[in-house]
């Protein structure tokens, strides 16, 4: 697998195209993952549909991303209810239903953009939490598309909390070992594991690199002493596949290391806290990337 430096778009429009690729260039950017809507009526929806003015508009970025040589990777993203609700809890009334929808969807987003714009990869899921315990629904997943499309396969799946001092049945710690063994992350169609690091990792408003690069192997929140370096690496460990942060990100506001994924934690502008958080990530885990094949 290649070195994959890339960067998330949120809903982006045709008339952003040349402002994406320049930001691209500008913070040195390989890679660039690209979303088409997939609607939901609610998050019970167990037939969800493709958006056609967002797959038109990923084609045509995707055809200018070629251009500059920029990887793609596709995402069929979840908008519920107009943005109301949240993918994270999608539940389908109908799991049956839904994943034989799902994989129509992702057949006409490989049939249609994927294969014949040469797209780098493409992603399964979008924080799916509720369905992830489907294990055999998403191998069989995998392995549909893989009779499609010979690019790279991958799923992304949530960040997690666990707290030295939750054990047991029921505790956090036990929600991370299933998600960990989970038998979907070695499906032998899955090219690599893609994580949402949202994790929570200081409460003070501003906290220095050295302190979040510490963090990381003991989180300061709650005391909770997580060690999200180990568990992320056990990701590997277990299953033998790279792992990609599918989506890394902090707001530039004060207390963005304790709630990342919150686009305002606070009211205090903090370019240094967010900087920060991105720096820390980077001295902890860049000397386990794999080669850097370009």
């Amino acid at each position: 697998m290649d070195v994959i430096k890339a960067g998330n778009l949120f809903l982006p429009k045709t008339n952003q195209i040349p402002d994406i690729l320049r930001n691209a260039r500008r913070l040195g950017l390989n890679a660039i993952n690209v979303p088409v809507l997939i609607e939901f009526i609610d998050e019970n929806d167990s037939s969800p549909k493709v958006n056609a003015d967002s797959k038109k508009t990923a084609i045509e970025l995707i055809r200018e991303m070629s251009n500059v040589g920029l990887k793609t990777i596709l995402e069929p993203y979840p908008l519920v209810n107009g943005g109301a609700g949240s993918e994270t809890g999608i539940q389908p009334s109908d799991t049956i239903q839904f994943f034989t929808n799902w994989k129509r969807i992702l057949a006409e987003l490989a049939g249609d953009v994927a294969i014949p714009y040469r797209v780098y990869a493409m992603n399964t899921s979008s924080n799916l939490v509720l369905l992830e315990q489907y294990s055999d629904d998403w191998i069989s997943v995998f392995s549909h598309l893989r009779g499609l499309y010979i690019g790279m396969i991958t799923y992304r799946t949530n960040w997690w909390v666990t707290a030295v001092w939750d054990t047991g049945p029921g505790s956090t710690t036990e929600a991370y070992q299933k998600k960990l063994n989970n038998p979907l992350f070695g499906s032998p169609n899955l090219d690599f594991i893609s994580i949402s690091a949202y994790f929570e990792l200081n409460e003070r408003a501003r906290p220095s690199v050295s302190d979040l690069v510490a963090d990381l192997s003991s989180t300061k929140v709650y005391d909770r002493q997580q060690d999200v370096f180990s568990e992320i690496k056990a990701f590997y460990d277990t299953w033998g596949k790279p792992i990609f942060f599918g989506e890394l990100g902090a707001s530039s506001y004060e207390y963005a290391a304790f709630q990342p994924w919150n686009e305002r934690p606070s009211e205090v502008v903090s370019e240094a806290a967010q900087a920060n958080l991105f720096s820390a990530y980077k001295e902890k885990f860049s000397p386990y990337r794999v080669g850097d094949r370009e």
